[in-house]
């Protein structure tokens, strides 16, 4: 790692129309089933000396002596659960029917320990681990002993992320919180609220709610039953035992504590019941009775209660190598929940992606390109605004987002260099933290082809890219590429200016500011152009429809119209005219947009020009400056 200033050897580079040639010179800067089941050397260790598989047990019983009515209700849905039960016998009933769970991750991650803000690859293999064993399609259905698998089952239960947040924006189901909190407690609840440094819930009819953070206590996770708090009812998990891979520790590395959780969090209790007795019960028919939990991954056969106990069952304590089912009685206990008290979360929208189709939408930084760009390169070696020696990660810049627009769709890049491997970069968004920096690890992020960029380079052209699903946002943020690992690659960047909003992330992971990091030699803004949205109120017939134009003035032959408080099934008609009131330019019964892009390039003089947009609802007038008219 390097942690000295770096310095800058020259600008160069004409790119297109908007890059410009410069000579400034400036410096600075065992389950014994398989014998692979219980001996892992590729992830790091749990301490299993000292810790807890679940915390559900006592979460419940805080939560009930807390609020003795709690207890109550439970009692009522249980009878409840037992009535449906009946009615649906599961030795005859065959399920059939998928239910699918919307799904929210609330990442909640120390500001000091970025390897708390697990990554999206470690959270979908989660999902896919979760959906693998509620759909008895897990690996290692082999493992389960021979006298217990006519009673494995397929539950008909799947999970997905969410594509939409409670107010309705696009979202990928995933929620990212920088915190100063160390370690969260279960007697606390603390990661569960905002204004104790977690994440508040996502409401739980329409979403399953997941923490991920540093758990106190050394708890591998905890749920809340059916019937507790609507503002704490969800799971939360360690990250050191969230998913399959990343930050993922053996023995608890196959994602069996939120398989474990969810059971609990769908009204399945322990295998051996409330009690370390055989006279405990988990309501559950064709588990057979056990006295005790069972921990690491003992042999088999154990018996207790006068019969084998299925320790491998996922609702036992043994490492997750060991956990390979759930029973048909399981199935049809936690569908009597989803059929209960979970009923309305089978028909939550949340699955469902927005419809972004009444939009504002503008591109950020747009006065970048009427000014010359510069390619940067550092006297070390590479490119200051790009790959170089240092190892750098990313780059980034910083956007006010002043007009609170709520939605980023992608955006464009003016790259300056390219030298393609057959690699990849990836545009990413940053969420901003104390310091006003970016975070550690992107809230999301697309890949680019560098041979793409290599040809939109050679082209003039900028590189376009695009969030799938767009991004949700409050406030400011970041922008920028993640740099490849052997291709090469490098932003333009504007002039020197007194403020620079440009960041770059060293190998180190931590972000510094161009003028710290470039000893105050190299203040310039980065070629970045966001696209963002706000989502406009439905029209209604009292409403004024509302025209926005921009750029104005006009300095290259792209004019956009911005429009609010419209029907989206209106055609309207547009009509343009000089100051001498001769029309020069006309387009009729167009379909209504919230932003629409007229070509201006018929048009070959400047000046004052006046615009009407009307149909037999509304009328509309503005004018504009035309100031340039070269092509680019």
């Amino acid at each position: 790692m390097r942690f000295v200033k770096k310095s800058l050897l020259l600008l160069s580079l004409l790119f297109a129309s908007f890059a410009a040639i410069s000579n400034h010179d400036v410096s600075g800067q065992g389950y014994q089933h398989e014998s692979y089941c219980c001996n892992d050397t590729l992830h790091e260790k749990t301490d299993v000396s000292d810790f807890h598989r679940c915390g559900s047990t006592l979460y419940r019983e805080l939560e009930e002596a807390s609020y003795p009515k709690i207890r109550q209700f439970r009692e009522k849905l249980e009878k409840e659960s037992q009535i449906w039960l009946k009615k649906h016998n599961e030795q005859s009933q065959i399920l059939n029917e998928v239910i699918t769970i919307p799904v929210v991750v609330h990442v909640v991650y120390n500001r000091s320990r970025p390897e708390q803000n697990i990554s999206d690859e470690q959270i979908l293999s989660q999902i896919d681990a979760l959906n693998a064993d509620f759909r008895r399609m897990n690996f290692d259905t082999v493992n389960t002993p021979e006298m217990f698998r006519h009673l494995a089952a397929d539950t008909y239960i799947e999970f997905q992320l969410a594509q939409r947040t409670p107010d309705g924006l696009p979202s990928n189901g995933i929620t990212r919180t920088a915190s100063n909190v160390e370690e969260f407690s279960f007697d606390v609840d603390n990661i569960k609220f905002d204004d104790m440094g977690g994440k508040n819930i996502w409401t739980r009819d329409r979403y399953l709610n997941f923490w991920v953070g540093n758990l106190k206590q050394e708890y591998l996770g905890y749920a809340q039953y059916p019937g507790g708090n609507s503002a704490t009812d969800g799971i939360v998990v360690s990250y050191l035992n969230f998913g399959t891979t990343g930050t993922v520790q053996f023995p608890f590395n196959q994602g069996r504590t939120v398989t474990h959780e969810v059971g609990h969090w769908l009204n399945l209790v322990h295998t051996w019941g409330e009690d370390d007795t055989c006279n405990s019960t988990d309501y559950v028919a064709d588990t057979p009775a056990q006295e005790k939990a069972y921990k690491q991954c003992p042999g088999f056969p154990q018996i207790s209660c006068d019969s084998e106990d299925m320790f491998m069952n996922y609702m036992d304590y043994t490492d997750d190598h060991c956990m390979n089912l759930f029973t048909a009685g399981q199935a049809h206990r936690m569908h009597a929940t989803l059929s209960g008290f979970r009923a309305p979360i089978k028909d939550s929208d949340a699955l469902i992606k927005p419809e972004l189709s009444n939009l504002l939408c503008d591109t950020l930084n747009k006065g970048l390109k009427s000014g010359p760009l510069y390619l940067y390169l550092s006297s070390e070696g590479g490119y200051a605004t790009g790959t170089n020696v240092h190892n750098d990660k990313a780059k980034a810049q910083y956007f006010e987002n002043s007009e609170e627009f709520t939605i980023v769709k992608g955006g464009a890049f003016a790259m300056g260099a390219a030298h393609d491997k057959g690699g990849l970069a990836y545009a990413a968004i940053w969420e901003m933290e104390p310091g006003r920096k970016p975070g550690t690890h992107a809230m999301r992020n697309t890949p680019m082809a560098i041979d793409k960029i290599k040809d939109d380079l050679e082209d003039g052209e900028l590189t376009h890219f695009r969030f799938e699903p767009a991004l949700a946002i409050k406030g400011p943020f970041f922008m920028g590429v993640i740099l490849p690992e052997n291709d090469t690659l490098a932003l333009l960047a504007s002039d020197f200016t007194d403020i620079t909003h440009a960041w770059e992330q060293w190998e180190n992971n931590i972000w510094y500011n161009f003028q710290d990091s470039w000893n105050g030699t190299l203040n310039v803004n980065l070629a970045i152009y966001p696209l963002v949205c706000r989502i406009l109120p439905p029209w209604k017939p009292d409403q004024i429809v509302n025209l926005k134009l921009g750029p104005n003035p006009l300095t290259l032959n792209s004019l956009n119209l911005h429009f609010s408080n419209f029907s989206p099934e209106w055609l309207i008609n547009i009509e343009i005219y000089d100051i001498t009131g001769r029309r020069v330019f006309y387009l009729y019964n167009k379909e209504i947009q919230s932003q629409i892009n007229l070509d201006l390039s018929s048009i070959n003089y400047h000046g004052m020009f006046f615009i009407r947009v009307y149909n037999e609802h509304f009328e509309v007038s503005d004018k504009f400056l035309r100031i340039n008219t070269v092509n680019h």
